[in-house]
């Protein structure tokens, strides 16, 4: 007999069961002997069925049950009759059975559930409950009839079944990747590459905030300490130095980034009126003070008719121009560099940095714009990470140009690109030459509030507004912020994003439901340096942001233009330049290149000077160069050096 017919001869026979089973119940518990059945009904039929089959009182006691059901609980008949399910099955089973009870005479039908067993032989069983309310002679429900289905098997296949297509549906997912591999080796090992390179970088962009935020106090106190006119010579050598590691490490951790912008499709260009007379002073300015380290000549070409304010993304463009001509300098040791810039017409301009460095072999052509490779000359400087082009070609991509590289072996290199700069229809204002001193006279002291959770942080920007005559309250945290914007009612907030218990966005959010907050400038803080951080930033509430390490001229200009504020300020103070030494250490002992190289790899300054004050008797020159490679920070330099071949 099939399950089907199983279950639809049970229930054909339930409604002929409780008058039957409810007289002997009755017998059997002395509560005396119930109406006379509409029909008697041998059970021998319900005895002999193989499913466990139970009759329960409206009040939940178990009034009759077959041997099927007796054995299936492992008790005797007795045991089970007269007595509730809280006395036959586990607490948390018989807590369930009696809810579902409870709902069947509520709702005076059937029911159907499954549920896990154990059994009397200790096996855990999974099985299917039927259950169905019987009524009395005026229509009221007066007991439940269940019937226990053992589904174990059924579920067991099932599970095999499910297991197998599972398995099935491997094998074919793994097949299909073994033939795809076949017929595409190269293109599938690329995607991997590429899947992989790109988990990297969107890890490297999130760790990007973490290593962006301590460096803010590094460049910030730096920044503060070289705004004092007081300071000696010595001492600005020494904050130069600080300001020039620490650019080092904020480009080495802008070019990661700008590889992970690039990879994960997210760099955006920004397009506004620029003085790109200005971003050519500022590049050839910083290229000048190395080219005349290294005895190079440099010029810079521009015609007569260049135009001065254009549309474009000036930051952008001065990397792309910092990155080529860094580059020409590094691999150039005579002669000198040109950046030429060129009116191509149609308001598009032609840059070109030509240099008459060792050449680039056409085979390495072919690989100089991947990301991470070096040439042999780049692996022998030891210096770069091999970034520096691959950012360059998509920038120039991205505006609307191509990098082209004209070169050979002994005939220097020339890099040019061409992009659209239109003019500008306004001017902005620029102040070239000069910073920012103090609050011009006449003007109250703005009360600024920041909200900030690094102290190093609030040091930072507590001293440079102080210092211009600013008032300034710290918050550390989203909570305070709101607190202390409600008490002393700030004209401005400088609010981090990223904080404890309660993080900008939130802070900003509150603070412009307030009515007294509506058109309060806000200014955001932040570590994060992807466009669509940007757009969530400004869509929170906030006018305005600038990103970390703060640029403390930028942030005050930011300042200004929110308040309305006027500033004094001064000329620049140019801090002293050390010209870098020739020669190399060829000519020094295998066991002293070798204690330098050791003291270089593992950053210690301290082990590289005394080494060269024992050496300043007999090689003057050599120790000068090591004091000034460690003076520089260039330790990578100055190992390279010492792992080059005696007299190469």
């Amino acid at each position: 007999m099939s399950l089907l017919s199983l279950v639809a001869l049970t229930g054909a026979l339930l409604a002929l069961v409780p008058a039957a089973w409810c007289c002997r119940a009755h017998r059997a518990s002395g509560r005396g002997e119930p109406a006379a059945p509409r029909q008697s009904f041998d059970l021998e039929l319900l005895e002999a069925l193989p499913c466990p089959v139970f009759y329960k009182d409206a009040d939940g006691h178990y009034v009759g049950c077959n041997a099927a059901f007796a054995e299936f609980l492992g008790r005797p008949r007795d045991r089970i009759v007269g007595r509730s399910v809280f006395e036959v099955a586990p607490r948390e089973l018989a807590e369930r059975y009696a809810a579902a009870d409870a709902a069947l005479v509520a709702a005076a039908g059937v029911q159907r559930y499954e549920v896990q067993v154990e059994s009397a032989d200790g096996v855990r069983r999974d099985v299917e409950m039927h259950k169905g309310t019987v009524r009395g002679t005026h229509g009221a429900v007066t007991g439940i009839v269940g019937v226990i289905l053992d589904i174990t098997d059924r579920k067991r296949a099932q599970r095999e079944v499910l297991e197998l297509k599972a398995q099935l549906e491997r094998g074919v997912a793994e097949r299909t990747a073994q033939l795809e591999a076949s017929n595409a080796a190269l293109s599938a090992a690329k995607d991997a590459a590429e899947s992989a390179n790109r988990a990297k970088s969107i890890f490297l962009a999130n760790m990007s905030h973490e290593l962006r935020t301590p460096l803010n106090a590094v460049i910030g106190f730096a920044q503060i300490l070289e705004r004092d006119e007081a300071l000696p010579d010595d001492k600005r050598r020494q904050i130069a130095a600080i300001n020039r590691s620490g650019g080092h490490l904020l480009a080495l951790i802008n070019n990661v980034l700008e590889i992970s912008r690039i990879e994960a499709g997210r760099m955006e260009l920004h397009h506004d009126a620029f003085d790109l007379g200005m971003v050519l002073d500022a590049a050839e300015e910083i290229i000048r003070i190395r080219t005349e380290a290294k005895a190079l000549s440099f010029v810079v070409e521009r015609p007569s008719g260049l135009p001065s304010f254009v549309v474009g993304d000036a930051t952008y463009l001065r990397q792309v121009l910092l990155n080529l001509l860094g580059n020409a300098v590094k691999f150039t040791e005579q002669g000198g560099i040109v950046l030429r810039v060129a009116d191509e017409g149609g308001e598009r301009l032609r840059f070109e940095v030509c240099d008459t460095g060792p050449g680039i072999a056409q085979e390495e052509q072919e690989n100089i714009f991947q990301g991470f490779y070096q040439t042999e000359a780049g692996v022998a400087k030891g210096e770069g990470t091999g970034l520096g082009l691959a950012i360059s070609r998509e920038i120039v991509h991205l505006m609307g140009g191509g990098l082209e590289l004209t070169s050979a072996p002994g005939a220097g290199s020339v890099f040019a690109f061409s992009i659209p700069l239109p003019l500008a229809a306004t001017v902005p204002e620029m102040r070239a030459g000069t910073r920012i001193a103090r609050l011009a006279a006449g003007q109250a002291a703005p009360r600024i509030l920041v909200a900030e959770d690094l102290e190093d942080n609030q040091e930072v920007v507590r001293q440079l507004l102080q210092g211009i005559g600013c008032e300034v309250e710290i918050a550390p945290n989203g909570h305070e912020a709101l607190a202390r914007f409600r008490a002393w009612r700030p004209d401005l907030i400088l609010m981090d994003i990223r904080m404890p218990e309660m993080d900008g966005f939130q802070a900003t959010r509150l603070i412009r439901a307030l009515p007294e907050g509506r058109t309060l400038p806000i200014v955001a803080l932040t570590a994060s340096a992807f466009e669509e951080d940007r757009r969530e930033i400004l869509a929170a509430g906030c006018d305005d942001l600038v990103s970390k390490p703060v640029d403390y001229e930028h942030l005050l200009t930011v300042i200004g233009a929110r308040l309305g504020l006027r500033y004094e300020r001064v000329p620049l103070a140019r801090s002293p330049v050390a010209r870098e030494p020739g020669g190399d250490l060829a000519g020094l002992p295998h066991t002293v290149r070798d204690a330098l190289a050791m003291a270089a790899e593992a950053l210690d300054g301290e082990a590289a000077r005394d080494i060269a004050e024992r050496l300043r008797h007999e090689h003057p020159a050599e120790a000068t160069l090591i004091v000034w490679l460690v003076d520089s920070f260039r330790f990578e330099h100055l190992e390279a050096l010492c792992r080059a071949p005696a007299g190469g």
